[in-house]
């Protein structure tokens, strides 16, 4: 069993998104563009410009309230890190 310290490359960061961004949500199977994610969301373009996401020099681990990556999502047993973002 790996932990999150094992599978982030170096640190985590925020950003907003980037073009060609893509995450592989936990559950789906597949990589989804994070453009295509938001507009399956319903994520208006001003909200797709606010929306935070977590990430390391790999690329994005969490789309704040949408989607987390297989790579960080945690399975039952593991110990996890909770991460809360509250809007300003």
């Amino acid at each position: 069993m790996l932990t999150l310290y094992e599978i982030v490359s170096t640190g985590l960061f925020l950003t907003g998104r980037r073009p060609g961004d893509t995450i592989r949500p936990k559950g789906r199977g597949v990589s989804k563009k994070l453009s295509a994610l938001f507009k399956e969301a319903g994520y208006t373009r001003a909200r797709r410009d606010t929306c935070l996401i977590l990430r390391d020099e790999n690329g994005p681990l969490l789309v704040c309230g949408l989607a987390i990556d297989e790579r960080a999502a945690p399975e039952i047993g593991d110990e996890a890190v909770r991460v809360s973002f509250e809007a300003m």
